[in-house]
């Protein structure tokens, strides 16, 4: 019982992860656009800050958006058992 458990666990926190991973990534896709869009208006200032956005945000969010997938696929747990259908006999599989 304690191995089921601890499956189900283990593919919860691997939803989770994933799911930490994509809003991570939507993001540092926005603080990307935000700073591709304020390095290309030609003004000083506008500049400083894409790079600051860059430097500051969007380069520390890649490395968490990597920090997390690598941490979500060593938590890839097997498949639950199919649910066996009435009439069907269960087969021992080794």
């Amino acid at each position: 019982m304690v191995a089921k458990k601890s499956t189900v666990d283990g593919e919860l926190l691997r939803r989770e992860l994933e799911e930490l991973r994509r809003r991570l990534e939507g993001c540092r896709l926005c603080v990307s656009i935000a700073a591709y869009a304020l390095r290309h208006q030609n003004a000083e200032l506008d500049t400083d800050i894409a790079m600051a956005l860059m430097r500051g945000a969007a380069d520390p969010l890649h490395d968490e958006v990597e920090r997390v997938a690598r941490w979500a696929a060593r938590f890839k747990v097997r498949s639950r058992p199919k649910v066996r259908q009435e009439g069907k006999k269960r087969t021992n599989r080794r």
